[in-house]
């Protein structure tokens, strides 16, 4: 749809911000130009706001005049992109594309600016430096981008102050993908600066000890294959181990680097060697490798409770019981979570992938009987099966209350994807599916599996009326005799209520 060309839709929600939202129809066909006549008309506010269905753009319309009305932005939410104006900074409550403020000034962007909750910020040429966005950036932002010297390699090694603030901002944001306009990723570069570093440190001493002794070999011992270990070699056991498998990989080097650094006064005995291929390398003794994770768990807890103290009370307490890393394997029970589908979402998945793998990727979410919000950190959902905790194949948790599910493959290699959300039900906690997406390589589907995300990532609340109009996963699997043998006469039940609930307006985009 193009820039300020849109649909709109009402959203009223009751009690508490967010509580118990409740969706009108979708109106085609409206302008920015009628936003602030529509405000006038119903007064938007915590309690009534407006969904705008496409993209805005104030670059043009806000101008130093003063003359439009955005004083209820607060409380639109974009299904869309949002381009900024350098004259105003009142921003949607909600972007569900980019948000770009890009190109307003180095000081448009401060530590007091209330930034909206998007999962893309487009900051190039708008703020002085990270440090700015430390406090303010939402917990959702997953990619950030920003002009090209942040994150120069040249501008990095010659502003020590800049490259202090731009690691603070990595450690404190570690899930944050940080690119420049051009595609350059923030962390390859700050990789090769220190692989560069080694470099430079390790040439200078065998330089040193050249003049001294002549040749490297009789200055380092050679690497013994089993009895001591080098960085990579430390990465793959810790790779296999399950409490950190919910790392990625350059966060789970980089803390394996920084236990191994000479700042932390770990006890940990390092020394170069020379490695089968004539390279010198850091090793340790492969005795002090139970030592290494040890440190490594104490590094992690850390910097998780750094982060944790930032957040709300509540938030707090529950992500601090979730984070803590023991060496010790607690027992834990699974626990009873419904699981609840809509006719035509298990119709979509039976005609995009057939009836049996649609019964196979039900089975796969029944599984889940723990609370996948006690996961700290995106990654495949933890489950208990024939009395052990293992991971889902097809399952991983996203951002928030938000998980999705694979149904072709594991390992999430298929393109298919049924988004769902962990809800408070009637009796407990519930898992609602949300919608279903075939593809999301294009940019159409992208964005229409993001709305999908987006709509999944806050916890919602259903009580047994809301849920009339879903199926109970578990019924239909008992139903459909799943493990026994096929069940292409399985008939679905008709819901009889009319559509209120975002997933009903997700069905009728579809």
């Amino acid at each position: 749809m193009a820039k300020n060309k849109f649909d709109i839709q009402v959203i009223m929600t009751h009690g508490d911000e967010d509580i118990n939202p409740m969706y009108g129809d979708v109106l085609p066909g409206f302008t920015i130009s009628q936003l602030p006549l529509i405000n006038e008309k119903i007064n938007l506010g915590k309690n009534l706001r407006l969904n705008i269905i496409g993209d805005i753009d104030v670059r043009n319309i806000i101008n130093k005049s003063g003359n439009f009305d955005d004083s209820y932005f607060p409380w639109l939410v974009i299904r869309g992109n949002f381009y900024c104006s350098k004259y105003s900074k009142r921003f949607p409550r909600i972007v569900c594309g980019t948000f770009d403020c890009s190109r307003l000034g180095k000081d448009y962007i401060t530590k007091d600016t209330f930034l909206p909750a998007t999962y893309e910020i487009n900051c190039s040429f708008s703020i002085s430096d990270f440090d700015v966005l430390i406090d303010i950036l939402p917990d959702m932002v997953e990619t950030l981008v920003v002009e090209p010297r942040l994150i120069k390699k040249s501008v990095l090694l010659k502003d020590e102050e800049h490259l202090k603030k731009t690691l603070a901002f990595i450690e404190t944001h570690p899930n944050v993908t940080v690119l420049d306009t051009n595609g350059n990723n923030l962390l390859n570069i700050l990789q090769e600066i220190d692989r560069d570093f080694e470099t430079k440190e390790l040439q200078k001493q065998v330089e040193q000890v050249q003049s001294a002794t002549q040749t490297i070999q009789e200055t380092f011992e050679i690497k013994i294959q089993g009895k001591h270990l080098d960085i990579k070699e430390i990465f793959a056991h810790c790779r296999e181990l399950v409490e950190y498998e919910s790392l990625s990989d350059d966060v789970l080097e980089r803390y394996i680097r920084n236990v191994l650094s000479d700042q932390r006064k770990n006890g940990i005995q390092k020394k170069m060697m020379h490695r089968a291929d004539g390279v010198i390398v850091v090793c340790i003794n492969a005795e002090q490798l139970d030592s290494v994770c040890q440190d490594l768990s104490n590094l992690i807890q850390d910097r998780t409770k750094e982060t944790i103290e930032e957040k709300t009370e509540e938030k707090s307490i529950r992500v601090q019981q979730s984070v803590e890393i023991k060496k010790e394997t607690k027992t834990i029970k699974p626990i009873e979570i419904k699981k609840y589908i809509k006719q035509s979402q298990f119709k979509e998945i039976v005609k995009a992938s057939g009836e049996n793998n649609a019964y196979k990727a039900l089975s796969a979410i029944n599984e889940v009987n723990l609370d996948p919000l006690d996961m700290q950190f995106e990654g495949s959902v933890h489950i208990i099966k024939d009395g052990k905790q293992t991971v889902s194949a097809t399952v991983k948790k996203e951002s928030g209350c938000c998980i999705v599910q694979s149904i072709d493959s594991s390992n999430h290699n298929d393109r298919k994807r049924i988004v769902w959300n962990v809800s408070d039900g009637p009796d407990g906690l519930i898992i609602v599916c949300v919608g279903f997406s075939e593809y999301h390589d294009t940019k159409k589907t992208s964005d229409q599996y993001v709305k999908l995300r987006g709509y999944a990532l806050k916890k919602q609340t259903y009580t047994q009326s809301d849920l009339i109009g879903y199926m109970n996963v578990n019924d239909m699997l008992k139903d459909s005799k799943y493990d026994g043998g096929k069940s292409d006469d399985t008939q679905l039940p008709k819901s009889d209520i009319l559509p209120q609930k975002l997933g009903d307006f997700l069905e009728h985009q579809h």
